[in-house]
Parts: structure tokens; C-alpha cells; sequence
């Protein structure tokens, strides 16, 4: 049985994917300092919040019920990580608490970030699955319940309050995001603190995608999402098209690389946005969680400079960064091809004719008659015996 079990929920866009790179790229260092990570990658965690979530029966629940299993047979502290269990409905939430009790304490960790800086992150994450809404459409959309990046899981007052009921204060944690220019460590700092964990067994020195984009590049998904949604033939959902295509080869793959503006928000909507951050601090203060980090964090973020509304990026700018696309896309073309194996040589679609033996002379042709029918006579003269 663990003696400990940590459940790091998100929020999405909080860092997680720096988190999990950390983690997954010390499996092994942290095995021997007898912490558990269960499940082999990080994608497993992530099919395993989908089982939680959608309950027993569903597609996933399986992956849920080996976590749990392989996690109550370890003989010491556990951690589980992914920012989807944070979409998860106050009654999934006690049931996860419930099973995961029985392997071990548990302990559970909410990162959270600046909601004026979150809100852009949010917005792209929905171009890269091919949408086209105007990001001040998308703002206006985060208070309905069922909207996948609303506050329902962005908001980490909104998440807390939902687990919050199941484990004491004393074993919730909130870890916040430091602020731009912060040492580049600091979160993982304050991630192993709250899960208990010595954050020098650990090498930060590891390799993750950055996957913000840049004001210009998400003007231009914005604009071609239709387009780009018709060209692989997808009507999300599922969304298992426009993630591989629109998301990790043309997002992360191409636009990722390109260098540009921040993005913002049109002034009142920084202002709805940042009023929600100040709501959201008071209930974190009231809930009585642990802190790991300066709440201050989380409401205090300026205005990146020199940001840009995605709406103000000039069509000139665009075109130049979609004639950068076509030649990336070309020239990627291009090496696929010269990665192919070569075609095996073609079969004859004909029978080959045969080619006609040379004539015997005739001292050959002679000794082989003599040969043959000796053979003749020897079958005779056995037959008789016989």
C-alpha cells in the first residue's frame, strides 16, 4: 500500500506539460528514491483521467482501474498528473478520492496561473483543433458550464471546490505559477514541495515542446481553420484528426517555431478577466489550502509588452507567415520523400519466352539416344523379372 498518493489536477495551461516532462524524464531517479509514477508515459495519465472522468464502462475506465491497482501495491509514496482530472463533476471527484484511499493518504494538488495570462494560452489550444471563434467570442463563452475551456476547469477556485469537500485542508495544495523573468526551476521547486517530493532528485535539464504560439501565427489558424478542418476531411468530434494534423504537425510542428507578438485581450476583457482573478483569489484564501508559491502570482501579471490583439495582426503579416507554411511544408514533403525505401524493380506483367536451346552436334545427340534407350531396356528386363 502507498503511503502517500498525490493527484496533480491541473489546471490546464499551468505548466503541466514542463511538470510532466520533469517527471517522466526522472522516472527512474524517482523509483529509486522509492516514489512511483505509475503507468510507463505521461499520455497513459492522460487516458487514465478520461476513464475517471467518464466512469466505469467507458472506453478508458480500464486504464483508471490499473493506475489505481498498480498504485495500491507500491510500498511508498505515488504521484498521478494530468490537468483533464480537473474537468472532472464533484461526483467523479469523491469516487476518485474514495478509490485512490484506499492505496494511500491522499494528497491533492491544484496549479494555477494568472487568468489574464491564461485566457490567450486557452484560446489557441482551441485553433490548433481547427475552431475560428474571434477571441473575445471566446471570453464571452468561458461562463457556460459546459464549455470545454471554461471556468469550470480553468479557474483553479472552481477546481478546488470540487475536490475540496473529499480530502482535508491540510492535503490540498495550490501551486502558483511565478511570474515571467522567474528562474526558469522555481516551478518545479514548488511542485516537489507540495508533493512531498526532494526537488534536487530530479534534473530539470530536460526536453519539452513549447507549445504557445505567436500572435501572428494564431491569426493565421483563426482565419484558416475551415479550410484546414475540410483538408483532412474532419468534423470534430472526434478530435483525433485536427490533433494529429492541426495541432502537432502544423501548430507544433511549423507555426511553433515562429517568433512574434504575444497575444492579448481587448482592454474590457482584460478587465473581465482580471476581475475573475480577484474573485477566485478570495475563494482560494477561504478554502483554506496550502500554498506553495505567492498568491500575489495570480493576480499581479502585467500586460506582456508589445502584445497584440489577434485582430490588429495586418492581413500583410499573415500572408508572409502562410508563405513561410508553404515552403515549410514543401520542403518537409521533400524529405519524406527522399526518406522513402525505393519501389522494388516492376515483375514482368508477361510470361518470359523461353529461349531455345542451342542445337546438340551430333556425337552428343548420338550418345544420348544410346543412354536412353538403354534406360528403356533395363525397365523392361526388371518388369519380366518381377
Amino acid at each position: 500500500m502507498a503511503s502517500r498518493v498525490t493527484i496533480h489536477v491541473g489546471t490546464p495551461k499551468s505548466g503541466t506539460t514542463y511538470l510532466q516532462a520533469v517527471l517522466f524524464g526522472n522516472k527512474d531517479r524517482l523509483r529509486e528514491h522509492g516514489v512511483l509514477l505509475p503507468a510507463r508515459r505521461a499520455d497513459d495519465h492522460a487516458l487514465a483521467a478520461i476513464g475517471m472522468r467518464d466512469g466505469p464502462g467507458s472506453t478508458y475506465a480500464d486504464r483508471w482501474d490499473a493506475m489505481l491497482a498498480e498504485t495500491a501495491a507500491w510500498d511508498g509514496p505515488a504521484i498521478v498528473t494530468n490537468e483533464w482530472f480537473a474537468m472532472a463533476t464533484p461526483e467523479r471527484t469523491a469516487e476518485a478520492v474514495r478509490r485512490l484511499g484506499e492505496a494511500g493518504e491522499v494528497h491533492v494538488v491544484v496549479t494555477a496561473r494568472d487568468l489574464v495570462d491564461l485566457v490567450p494560452a486557452a484560446w489557441q489550444e482551441t485553433l490548433k483543433l481547427g475552431d475560428s471563434t474571434q477571441i473575445d467570442e471566446f471570453v464571452d463563452k468561458l461562463d457556460q458550464p459546459d464549455f470545454r475551456w471554461g471556468w469550470w476547469d480553468t479557474d483553479p477556485a472552481e477546481v478546488l471546490s470540487r475536490w475540496a469537500p473529499h480530502v482535508p485542508p491540510a492535503r490540498l495544495h495550490l501551486v502558483t505559477i511565478p511570474p515571467r523573468g522567474a528562474p526558469p526551476d522555481l516551478l518545479w521547486h514548488r511542485f516537489a514541495e507540495a508533493c512531498d517530493v526532494d526537488a534536487g532528485w530530479c534534473s530539470t535539464q530536460v526536453r519539452f515542446a513549447r507549445q504557445s504560439l505567436s500572435v501572428e501565427a494564431a491569426r493565421l489558424l483563426q482565419l484558416a481553420g475551415p479550410r484546414l478542418l475540410d483538408a483532412i476531411e474532419a468534423t470534430p468530434p472526434p478530435w483525433s484528426g485536427p490533433r494529429r494534423w492541426i495541432q502537432r504537425h502544423l501548430s507544433h510542428g511549423i507555426l511553433q517555431k515562429h517568433r512574434g507578438g504575444r497575444i492579448t485581450m481587448s482592454p474590457s476583457n482584460v478587465a473581465v478577466v482580471r476581475a475573475r482573478s480577484e474573485g477566485s483569489l478570495a475563494a482560494i484564501k477561504a478554502s483554506g489550502c496550502l500554498v506553495h508559491g505567492d498568491l500575489t502570482d495570480l493576480t499581479s501579471s502585467p500586460l506582456p509588452a508589445g502584445a497584440v490583439h489577434p485582430d490588429d495582426v495586418p492581413d500583410a503579416v499573415v500572408l508572409d507567415l502562410a508563405l513561410d507554411v508553404i515552403a515549410a511544408q514543401l520542403a518537409q514533403a521533400r524529405r519524406v520523400a527522399n526518406r522513402a525505401p525505393k519501389p522494388p524493380p516492376a515483375r514482368p506483367t508477361t510470361r518470359p519466352v523461353a529461349t531455345p536451346r542451342p542445337a546438340d552436334d551430333a556425337g552428343v545427340t548420338s550418345w544420348r539416344r544410346v543412354l536412353g534407350a538403354a534406360r528403356r531396356s533395363l525397365r523392361r528386363d526388371a518388369g519380366r523379372s518381377s
